[in-house]
């Protein structure tokens, strides 16, 4: 992982659904659940939740027996899903394009730590990313403003100088209760009024139009030489 740097721009992603399109997640913790001798129905599981409180929810368990579940599920994904994902279109590219512009990078998911770093490595991109906090990484998760600032901490970034990118209300209530300068719904799991009404301040069909965003608003301009004031 790159280390810390004073970036002129830094952008925040979201993974899931933002980057990467896990159609296998749900399926697998419906597997995890039926392992321990538990079923529910795969659509009664929203795109972005966090599953531990789902499962309790639905099959009417404590949160230790939650956590069994959901530790299964976790060998499971390692097993079966990482080694076949793909990142969304444009993903990979994107990420490039940004790091190669002298742009700090970090990662915000609700996957485990672990599990993210896994799949950026399986895309080929982890090193790109100067910081990834994924669901166990800090005592608060997004929509927590908290895990945008600490993501920016690690890449010596700054809100006025950042952008957050992601599909849930979750990412866009994170980024605006940060204070960025950008909040980028991508379109895909939600509606675009529900990403506008949680705080995006621009919503895109696509990440070739995230580029286009940061392009005209920031990219455009060119970078300071290192060490030269912001």
């Amino acid at each position: 992982m790159a280390s810390p740097a004073p970036y002129r721009f830094s952008v925040l992603f979201d993974l899931d659904g933002t980057l990467h399109n896990d159609d296998v997640a749900v399926p697998l913790l419906v597997d995890a659940a039926a392992a321990h001798g538990y079923r529910f129905d795969v659509e009664s599981v929203l795109k972005g939740e966090r599953f531990v409180p789902r499962l309790q929810m639905e099959l009417g368990i404590d949160f230790e027996r939650a956590e069994t579940v959901y530790a299964t599920y976790v060998r499971m994904y390692q097993e079966r899903a990482i080694h076949v994902a793909r990142p969304l279109e444009y993903a990979a590219e994107l990420i490039r394009s940004l790091h190669s512009q002298g742009v700090g990078l970090a990662l915000v998911t609700h996957k485990l730590e672990a599990v993210a770093r896994a799949v950026l490595r399986a895309f080929d991109v982890h090193e790109q990313f100067g910081g990834v906090f994924g669901a166990d990484s800090l005592p608060h998760r997004k929509r927590d403003a908290r895990v945008a600032l600490a993501a920016l901490e690690r890449i010596g970034g700054q809100p006025q100088s950042a952008a957050i990118v992601g599909d849930t209300p979750a990412d866009m209530g994170c980024g605006r209760d940060a204070g960025l300068r950008f909040v980028i719904g991508v379109l895909g799991t939600v509606t675009p009024s529900e990403l506008r009404d949680s705080g995006a301040t621009h919503v895109v069909s696509g990440l070739r139009e995230v580029e286009g965003v940061l392009q005209r608003h920031v990219l455009a301009s060119p970078f300071p030489p290192p060490g030269a004031p912001r």
